[in-house]
This record gives C-alpha cells, sequence and structure tokens, in this order.
C-alpha cells in the first residue's frame, strides 16, 4: 500500500502564496472511475499555521484514510491553509477542525468535501455524489466533528437543579444497568468513562446535540455508511455508538429532563444506519423520514439520499443542472412506476408551506418539516399509506381500495397523474390541528428552567383544548352513543380513529389513550357545571404534578408522535371520523382509489373536472375495503 510523506520545511505566509487550482482528477492504478483526492494534514500544533498535501488516489487502492463529517456554517466565511505550496480556501469551520485533528508528530490523511471536491466544477460533483457512500464506507474512520461553537455557560443553580432531578432519578433506577460514555481526551491521552446521569453526562449531551450539523442531509449517508463514527467534541473522542445507547437508555426510562433537542434526529441517523446494514432502504421511505433535515442546495434533499438505497428507481440520474422542480417531478414518477402503488401520495402530515410550483402529487422535498417531538426517540410522524414506526413496531399497512390494475398515467404538457378511483364522501366538519405538546429544552439558568416548563404547560392545555374539540365533532360524551358505520362503541371508535386503527394493537397507544381519556373527563364534567374557573389553579397543580412524577401520557407521546401531531380529525356527510391533512378543509372530498393503501383528500379545481391533492386520511370503517365498490371507478385527473 502506498503511503505518504512530506518534507517539513519552514512555513511561507499563506497570504504570499498564489491560489490553489484544482487539476483535474486522473485514472490512478483503476480501470473504474474511482479517482478522488485526499488531503495529508502535516503534523504541527494546534497553534501554528496549517499545511496540507492534495494526492490523487485510486478509492479502490487508496491507503488508510478518515473522512471528517462537519458542519459547513456560513459559506462566505472562509480560511486560506497551505496546500501544495499554495493557498486553498477552505470553510472556516473545516479550518478550525483540521487544526484540531491534527496529529502533533505525524501526517494525518483525510478525506473532506470542501477541501477534496473542487465545488465550481459541476461534473466533478455529480461524479463524486456518485461516489460518496463508497468514499465513507471505504474510510478507516468518520470524525464527526462538533467543536464549532461555545459551550454551554451553566449557572450553578441550574446546575443544583439537576443534580437533584438526576439524583431523584437514579433511585428510581437503582436496579437498572446504566450505560457509560468513554471519554477520550486526545491531547492529553486520558481515557475517562461518563455517566449520562452525571451532571456532566447530561449537559455533555444538552451541549453537543444543539449542533446543527444533526439536521444536514448529507450526514445521515456520512453516519450511515461508516465503519466506525466517532464524535470530536471540544478535545474529546466519543463514540457514537456509546451517544446512541446512553440517549436510547435515557428516553427508554422516560427520564423526565432528556428533554434534550434534536435526540430524535439522531434516532433517525441511527435507524438508517441500521436499515442501511440490513439493506432495507427504498428512495420514497427514506426521503420521507428525513424531510427533516437541511440542505443549501435543495437538490441534496434527493441527492444526499440515494445512497442509502437497496435500488434506486428506474430512470434516476444525479444531475445538479437540472431544474430541482424537474429533479423531484422525475423521481415522483418513477417511484410511482416503480412501486406500482399511489404510496407517494400519502405524505407524514405538516404545517409548512410549499416552497416550488410543483404539481399537488408530488412531493415538495425542500420543505423542511418541523420536528416538534425532537426530545423523543424513535418517535415522528408517519405517513399513513406507509407506517414504519423508527421503534420496530409492526406495520399494519391498510388496504382501503384494491392494488393498480394499471400503471398510473401522466399528462406531459399539464404535468397531471391520471388514477382511477371515485368520489367517496365529503368532509363536513373539521377539527383545529393538532400541534402536540413540547418539552422543554435543556437550560442553562434556573429562569430558563421556568420559562421551560411554562411553555411546556401552555402547549399541554392548547393540546387538551383540540382533542376536547375533536371529542365535540365526534360526540364521544354522549351517553350509549354508537358509531354508525360499525357499530361500535363511539369512543372506541374515535381512538381508532385518531391512532390510524392501532388502539387495539399496541399497549402503550392503549395507556396513553387511557390517560388522555381520564383528564378530559374530568375537563368535561367540569365544564359542565361551569366550575372551570373556581378549580383551574389546584387542577392545574396536581395535574402537573402528576404529568412530571408519573408516566403520564406526556412522557410516552405514541399517540401525538405517530398519529395526530399536525393533523386534524374530520367529520364526513355520511357520519365517518377521519384523521386527515391540516390542509383538509369542510368541502373536500374524500378519494379511494386504486393502489393507493389509504384514503386521499382531493379538492376540485374551480370550472374543472380536475382535482388537487390535499393530503392521506385514515377514515374509520373503510381502512379494510368495506366500501369499496370497483364499478364506480372513473378516471380523475391531480394536478
Amino acid at each position: 500500500m502506498r503511503q505518504f510523506s512530506a518534507t517539513l520545511r519552514p512555513a511561507k505566509s499563506v497570504e504570499r502564496l498564489a491560489p490553489f487550482s484544482y487539476s483535474d482528477l486522473i485514472e490512478v492504478g483503476s480501470k473504474r472511475r474511482d479517482a478522488i483526492r485526499l488531503l495529508e494534514v502535516l503534523p504541527g500544533r494546534e497553534n501554528e499555521p496549517l499545511r496540507c498535501h492534495m494526492r490523487h488516489v485510486s478509492l479502490a487502492q487508496a491507503p488508510a484514510y478518515e473522512t471528517i463529517s462537519y458542519r459547513w456554517g456560513d459559506r462566505t466565511e472562509t480560511e486560506s491553509i497551505e496546500c501544495n505550496a499554495t493557498a486553498l480556501k477552505i470553510p472556516a469551520n473545516l479550518c478550525m477542525a483540521l487544526r484540531q485533528v491534527r496529529h502533533a508528530d505525524r501526517s494525518r490523511l483525510l478525506w473532506a468535501d470542501a477541501a477534496c471536491i473542487n465545488q465550481a466544477d459541476l461534473r466533478e460533483k455529480k461524479q463524486h455524489v456518485q461516489l460518496m457512500r463508497d468514499i465513507y464506507s471505504r474510510s478507516h474512520r468518520t470524525l464527526i466533528w462538533l467543536s464549532d461553537q461555545r459551550q454551554l455557560n451553566i449557572s450553578w443553580f441550574a446546575r443544583v437543579a439537576i443534580f437533584s432531578a438526576l439524583s431523584f432519578f437514579k433511585r428510581r433506577v437503582r436496579d437498572v444497568d446504566i450505560p457509560e460514555m468513554t471519554f477520550y481526551d486526545y491531547r492529553g491521552g486520558r481515557i475517562e468513562q461518563v455517566s449520562p446521569m452525571s451532571v456532566r453526562g447530561y449537559m455533555a449531551f444538552a451541549d453537543m446535540l444543539r449542533n446543527s450539523w444533526f439536521r444536514r442531509a448529507w450526514v445521515v449517508q456520512e453516519v450511515a455508511v461508516s465503519r466506525c463514527p466517532t464524535v470530536i467534541w471540544h478535545g474529546y473522542e466519543i463514540p457514537w455508538a456509546d451517544i446512541v445507547c446512553c440517549l436510547e437508555f435515557l428516553s427508554g426510562m422516560d427520564f423526565g429532563l432528556a428533554f434534550i433537542p434534536t435526540l430524535q434526529h439522531v434516532a433517525s441517523i441511527e435507524s438508517e444506519r441500521q436499515r442501511y446494514r440490513g439493506n432495507k432502504g427504498d428512495l420514497l421511505g427514506i426521503l420521507q423520514r428525513h424531510q427533516r433535515c437541511e440542505a443549501t442546495d435543495v437538490h441534496d434533499k434527493v441527492f444526499a439520499f440515494a445512497g442509502l438505497t437497496a435500488s434506486l428507481p428506474h430512470g434516476f440520474t444525479i444531475d445538479y443542472d437540472k431544474p430541482v422542480e424537474t429533479i423531484y417531478e422525475d423521481v415522483a414518477r418513477n417511484v410511482l412506476l416503480s412501486d406500482k402503488t399511489l404510496s407517494l401520495l400519502s405524505q407524514p402530515a405538516t404545517m409548512q408551506p410549499r416552497n416550488l410550483a410543483l404539481p399537488s402529487w408530488v412531493p415538495d422535498w425542500s420543505v423542511v418539516r418541523a420536528v416538534k417531538m425532537s426530545h423523543s426517540w424513535g418517535l415522528e410522524a408517519l405517513a399513513l399509506a406507509k407506517k414504519t414506526p423508527l421503534s420496530g413496531e409492526k406495520s399494519r399497512v391498510k388496504f382501503a381500495a384494491p392494488e393498480m390494475i394499471d400503471l398510473p398515467g401522466f399528462a406531459d404538457e399539464k404535468h397531471v397523474l391520471h388514477v382511477q378511483g371515485y368520489v367517496f364522501d365529503t368532509i363536513e366538519k373539521v377539527g383545529d390541528i393538532f400541534e402536540g405538546v413540547e418539552m422543554p429544552p435543556p437550560a442553562a439558568s434556573i429562569r430558563g428552567i421556568i420559562r421551560g416548563w411554562i411553555y411546556t404547560w401552555k402547549t399541554y392545555v392548547k393540546a387538551q383544548c383540540v382533542l376536547m374539540g375533536w371529542e365535540a365533532i365526534a360526540e364521544v360524551r354522549e351517553p350509549g352513543k354508537t358509531y354508525a358505520p360499525t357499530g361500535e362503541k363511539i369512543l372506541e371508535s374515535y381512538w381508532k380513529t385518531i391512532t390510524a386503527g392501532d388502539y387495539p394493537h399496541i399497549e402503550a397507544v392503549r395507556f396513553e389513550a387511557k390517560s388522555w381519556n381520564r383528564i378530559n373527563r374530568l375537563a368535561w364534567k367540569l365544564r359542565k357545571h361551569k366550575a372551570e374557573r373556581l378549580v383551574i389553579l389546584p387542577y392545574s397543580v396536581l395535574l402537573s404534578a402528576w404529568l412530571l412524577l408519573a408516566q403520564g401520557p406526556v412522557l410516552n407521546f405514541q399517540i401525538q408522535g405517530h398519529y395526530t401531531l399536525f393533523r386534524r380529525l374530520a367529520k364526513s356527510k355520511k357520519g365517518y371520523l377521519a384523521l386527515v391533512d391540516p390542509q383538509t378543509k369542510v368541502g373536500d372530498d374524500i378519494l379511494l382509489c386504486r393502489g393507493s393503501n389509504v384514503p386521499l383528500v382531493t379538492r376540485q379545481i374551480l370550472n374543472s373536472s380536475d382535482r388537487v391533492l390535499v393530503g392521506d386520511a385514515y377514515v374509520h370503517g373503510i381502512m379494510l375495503g368495506e366500501s369499496w365498490e370497483d364499478a364506480q371507478c372513473t378516471k380523475i385527473s391531480l394536478r
């Protein structure tokens, strides 16, 4: 294996050097198009100027190297480093990372996208995007650099409060083995074992996980395919596996202070890592699971995930020259034709408006879906047609309509999708949007802790009011009332509706539903006797104490995490209850279409027979094909 070395010489001021010029990549010892650049960082102390050599190698024959995963930051903030006796401009964050990971006594061979790819050459960029999976999977280790922001300055009072809470919780989990993280001080050469139940461990999480790196689109693939991802955080190396183990432990123990932003982001990345190892990724599922991610170039909201799929849809190409609208529409067409279902039309609910002028049936992947469950492990809004919970629960996909006989048709000139189906019912009532209960983020002061819990209480009260409004639409509190379409008790049908049919099958969902039911039943009694204002303070105090000390509904989040978040409850003219998209309005129609597991809510275009897609729906009583009538099928055009 070829080894690189460089002769050390006195450094020349970077300002006096000529600008670095990328030379074309050439094939090095390989017949395949796998030529890449590697950056050899020469030894030096942290305060000394950076000196590097850029090398061209064949990926198949490359010496041992490490990859760096980092946050670019503001692209206008750059620094110059000496590379091949010239001045190479790189992002300031990457420059800081190279300084910290540089060895004092030997060279370090690294691959970093901003330095090793000519970002001005779209042809080269396209080639490297196709190689990205191999670049990261073949590296010896991936260094996740999270040291680009100041550490939290925590007040002594906040430390005491956190210590007290941790001590209280430790007594509750006394008989449970608590995992630890390995902190390796790579400057001092010391190794420490840090418990997540210590103030230091918990605040380390709170600090490192607020980094926006966890929301970058490309990092999902960078971690998922890596052999040994390792976090670099303020002088310490911490194995990714240790972080995952400890965070999953805190979440699984229903730890009341485990409200760490980006916890869900970590869970999503780790879940994709496990899926990739099991060769279980499909493009549509990956794009849906990671629409939470951000990308400077919105092409990357698709291209960054292409390497994670077991197989790409026929006709999929990576081309940064194409308008992003064309890319998204091509992906939608290819997914529909490859899957031979209409699952693409069922998307996780979001309140974010569309950014691009796309047909209603084409998902706008540029939208960054808001994450209200960022403190929870493995809970996220799901597409109703393709429920794949991160928790590993078995999916119970519905079959409201049979499979397609023919593939969907397209009218190219109008960007129209033709499907076979019919209008089943019309929306008559809609409830408010359920925006969920938000838990307080880690706070560095007692004032921050109090503010966080006040905000949490407000979101809880709002969520309770929305659910009571839904109960009013469903007439849940009417004595002896039954649900006409199925003959079930109305309360049973209501919970089945807002849990998309999972209420009878998952114990945690039933437990949470019963908890919400007890709270709302008391609230309805108070409202009935007009005693709300008289008892609101003691009621609030008792409820708050229960939520904090018991494993109540707020600490489970199963219902809002998987089903109700950003959705509405609706009632149709025929009396059906439905869980629908937040954009649903009175007068919208419920469609049953061949090839769609779930009903679709659509809206007819004024003065036209064509329709626009609003979103997916769970309609209780028709999800097993009870109301499908093949003779009613006609061609429906979605714009």
